[in-house]
Parts: C-alpha cells; sequence; structure tokens
C-alpha cells in the first residue's frame, strides 16, 4: 500500500500539479493560483482517468476524491515549505473540494452463488470465492500462500499482499517490509509485482475457513503439487496458493477484470 500511494503522489504531480502551476515561483502562488487548479481539474478531460460521470454523453474528468488527494498533496507540502521558511504563508487556504456521495451496493447471498456458478476456471473461482467469504482485498488473495493455510485448526492468515508498484517507488519502502520481488517478464518496463507485508498491523488477521472453500483449497493444493512436480527445476517455487503452471504469481488486475 505504502509503494501505491508514493507512485500515486508522483503521478498527482506529473500528470495533473506540474502542467498547470509547475512554471509559477513557489513564492508568487497565490490562493487563486490554487482555485483556478482546482476549476481547470473539475472540468479538463483526462483520458483514463477515474471519471465521476457515468453518463456516455459527459467528458471524463478527475474524481472529487482525486481532487481531494491533490489537495492534501498541495497543502502538505506547502505547510512544509513554511516550516523551512521557503514561503511566508501556505497558498493552499480554500477548502478540500466535496467528496461525491456514492451508494454502496452489497451483494445479497444470491447474487454471490450467482457469479460463482458463471465462473469456470477453477483458480479464479477460487479467488472469487475466498475475496467473497474472507472479505479479502485482491491483493491480500493472491498475496496467500500455503503457509497462511491451516487445515487442521481450518484458519487462513492474513498477513501480506501482492501489488504491483512502479520502480521508481520501490525506494521510498522501507526494506524489512517487502518479502520477495518478482521478476519483469515483460523488458524494459517501469513496474514490477511484489510481495509485501500490508500497509497497517491492523491488516493482519485471522479468518476462519467454510467447509466448501477448505474443499476448494484443497483441491487447489492437490494441482499446484502437481505443476510444481511436472515443472521440475523450472518451477518459481515461492509457495504462491494462486500461481500459473510454472508457478510465477497471477497478475491481480487480471482477478479485477
Amino acid at each position: 500500500m505504502v509503494m501505491q500511494h508514493c507512485a500515486s503522489l508522483l503521478a498527482l504531480l506529473r500528470n495533473h500539479i506540474i502542467p498547470e502551476i509547475g512554471r509559477i515561483p513557489v513564492q508568487k502562488l497565490q490562493p487563486i493560483h490554487v482555485e483556478m487548479l482546482y476549476n481547470t481539474l473539475r472540468t479538463k478531460k483526462c483520458g483514463g482517468a477515474k471519471g465521476h460521470a457515468e453518463d456516455k454523453g459527459r467528458i471524463p474528468c478527475l474524481s472529487a476524491t482525486t481532487l481531494r488527494h491533490i489537495h492534501t498533496l498541495l497543502k502538505t507540502a506547502f505547510d512544509k515549505a513554511v516550516d523551512w521558511k521557503i514561503i511566508e504563508e501556505n497558498p493552499v487556504t480554500c477548502d478540500a473540494p466535496k467528496k461525491a456521495k456514492t451508494e454502496r451496493h452489497i451483494w445479497t447471498a444470491e447474487m454471490v452463488k450467482q457469479a460463482l456458478d458463471g465462473i469456470e476456471n477453477p483458480q479464479l473461482h477460487l479467488a472469487v470465492h475466498l475475496a467473497f467469504i474472507c472479505s479479502l482485498r485482491i491483493g491480500e488473495t493472491v498475496g496467500l500462500t500455503w503457509d497462511d493455510i491451516d487445515f487442521d485448526k481450518n484458519l487462513i492468515h492474513v498477513h501480506r499482499t501482492l501489488q504491483r508498484v512502479s520502480r521508481e517507488s520501490l525506494q521510498f519502502i522501507p526494506q524489512d517490509d517487502i518479502i520477495h520481488i518478482f521478476p519483469s517478464k515483460i523488458a524494459n518496463t517501469n513496474s514490477t509485482l511484489v510481495l509485501k507485508l500490508p500497509k497497517t498491523a491492523n491488516s493482519n488477521r485471522i479468518i476462519y475457513l467454510t467447509p466448501a472453500l477448505r474443499r476448494e483449497l484443497m483441491l487447489r493444493k492437490a494441482m499446484a503439487a502437481k505443476q510444481r512436480a511436472f515443472a521440475g527445476e523450472e518451477y518459481y517455487d515461492i509457495n504462491l496458493v494462486f500461481a500459473l503452471e510454472d508457478g510465477f504469481t497471477v497478475e491481480p488486475k487480471l482477478c479485477e477484470k
């Protein structure tokens, strides 16, 4: 999570803040410039952004949540500039953009059953089953290892997560938090998959296995053992529950789709 956060802050700077106000000397930046920045970003066409509009005819622009992140980043940075005597006052005097209220849709047991019934891939079925029953995030799901599963006590220990992060953000992460950095299968990529500790200790938890989930995990473990035996020394053995036939990790974003 820390790595994703650092990468997100860098992206906000590069894509939205620097192009709009980057040429203004910091000592000359005024509250009006910040207000104009927010007004511009509210209506600026942003391809690939998390648009707040669902209507096809509307131009996608930054969400209120992203604008609030930009506000927090600017306010924090200029507070530090005041502390360092670079500027006398923080130019971010306006209120944070209001966050749009969205209704949270909660799936019923029948909806979960229908979703699972429509999944033919065994690993994807297990991943979705785990995510629903155990309330796991995607990174927590695909970051599970067989050491985390206690079949004798029917428990799952959740204490790591798998994330794709930019190589640029790796430098901000305490090395003790990184469990494993996976080699890239694509040349010249600027990101990599990392198995790491969660952002907070509160993310560490123990979850009970249901009988159905336990059976499905046992089947997956038997299949993983066959794949390991078939691949032999070529098997990339990190002991992951979810892995390709060669033992390499599953891309978290594939589960999102």
